[in-house]
């Protein structure tokens, strides 16, 4: 899988005209992730220093695809692991 760093993000419409599919993943041990689908490569979002970043909140997140305009519009969100609190379940 390739990376993209959350400044490339906010540029990403002006480098391709191509489909972005913006998938955010749920995972209630990490948090939110970021993964984009562009022309059939797979990135995922990174920080400055290379790793993976992860949100703590979802209001987190939509306020960082608020700068990714490009990319927000199409955000998908994917629970496949995300798992029921034993409280809520």
């Amino acid at each position: 899988m390739k990376t993209i760093s959350l400044h490339q993000l906010s540029s990403l419409g002006d480098q391709t005209q191509a489909p972005i599919t913006c998938h955010v993943i749920a995972d209630n041990q990490v948090g939110y992730a970021l993964a984009l689908d562009v022309e059939g490569e797979h990135y995922a979002v990174v920080s400055d220093t290379g790793e993976r970043l992860h949100f703590r909140t979802i209001e987190h997140l939509l306020d960082v695809l608020v700068d990714a305009p490009e990319v927000a519009h199409v955000a998908r969100l994917d629970f496949s692991r995300w798992h029921p609190s034993p409280a809520y379940a």
